[in-house]
């Protein structure tokens, strides 16, 4: 079964914002931390278009890496801060951490909300220090220290549960998980986490602009549009499309996304231009049309095991009406039920 969430995922948030502060004046500034602008451009960006209509002062800290001057055409303020990603450096966390405790005092928001893990957790960290009014985090995913038992993961997720508790002391904090394994993992460590938690499945997609189209005619083409992490399981598409196509010779498989330079579990250009040399699969790149893209294929395919909320993807490939192929992951499992359970 594949379902798409209908209601107003936007709408949802922000009556998370306004549970947090239930009346909100005009001139109340909110201020988004997030790790890029290509990611709050495509996963926020109507919630703080619809803030700023309400009259709110929106500010955005993160990482450059594209969509700046749409962001600033939708009336926020953006403001450049280097973020390692994916990086376990202290030296370079510490870094964004004062950074980020200077921009919020600099900025003196209302409200702080943290998407994604490291600012979630050293924006968290901030505004406890600061004494912030009130403070919401979407957990997009717990990452990649809580899918491993090695002795370097788990010293990691010490670390993050730690800066975990400090946050939940604030005051007035809310936590919007996009599925329940998350919720109920980091619950399972720290209980508070459950008291504070909201539960909303994905970032939504629109469906006037996402909708069900024929198939193409044409050869057999299944996608996997995602960043080209190793963690999407991008090894283990083109592993079976290798295999596939000795059966299915007329059979496409469609590589579509970037490799990102900021991301360490990033698959190089150079092997994805090998892969694509020997013919395995073929790469489109980057795209910003992807309704045009999923109305090319026939299958979306997303074998992940990363610390997925709810991939936009799977949400975006069932608004258009494709069959998926996904791992029973948490985040994926949202999206596709499994009927042989």
């Amino acid at each position: 079964m594949v379902w798409v969430e209908t209601t107003s995922t936007a709408s949802k948030k922000t009556a998370a914002f306004h549970e947090t502060n239930p009346s909100p004046t005009r001139g109340r500034r909110i201020l988004f931390i997030c790790n890029d602008t290509k990611f709050f451009y495509s996963h926020r960006i109507e919630i703080a278009s619809a803030l700023v209509e309400s009259g709110w002062i929106v500010d955005l800290v993160a990482l450059d890496n594209g969509k700046s001057r749409e962001i600033r055409a939708r009336g926020v303020s953006l403001h450049r801060i280097s973020i390692d990603q994916t990086g376990v450096n202290p030296i370079k966390d510490l870094s964004l951490f004062f950074h980020l405790l200077a921009k919020i005092k600099e900025i003196s928001p209302d409200l702080i909300h943290a998407v994604t893990i490291k600012p979630t957790l050293y924006g968290g960290l901030a505004a406890r220090l600061l004494h912030v009014p009130a403070f919401v985090a979407t957990v997009t995913g717990l990452g990649y220290a809580f899918t491993s038992s090695s002795w370097a993961r788990r010293l990691l997720r010490q670390w993050i549960l730690l800066l975990y508790w400090i946050m939940l002391s604030h005051h007035s904090v809310r936590l919007i998980f996009q599925n329940p394994d998350d919720r109920d993992c980091l619950a399972h460590h720290l209980p508070r986490a459950r008291t504070v938690a909201r539960l909303i499945r994905g970032s939504g997609v629109d469906l006037a602009v996402y909708r069900p189209s024929p198939l193409p005619p044409g050869p057999l083409v299944v996608l996997l549009p995602a960043r080209l992490l190793w963690d999407k399981g991008v090894n283990e598409f083109v592993t079976a499309a290798r295999e596939l196509r000795l059966e299915f010779p007329d059979a496409r498989f469609v590589l579509a996304g970037e490799s990102p330079d900021h991301n360490r579990s990033r698959v190089s250009v150079t092997i994805i231009e090998r892969w694509a040399k020997e013919g395995v699969i073929e790469w489109w790149g980057y795209r910003e049309d992807m309704p045009a893209v999923y109305a090319a294929c026939h299958i979306v395919c997303l074998p992940s095991y990363y610390g997925e909320g709810v991939p936009k993807c799977l949400l975006e490939a069932a608004a258009c009406g494709r069959p998926i192929v996904t791992t029973d992951w948490p985040g994926c499992r949202e999206v596709v039920e499994d009927k042989q359970k």
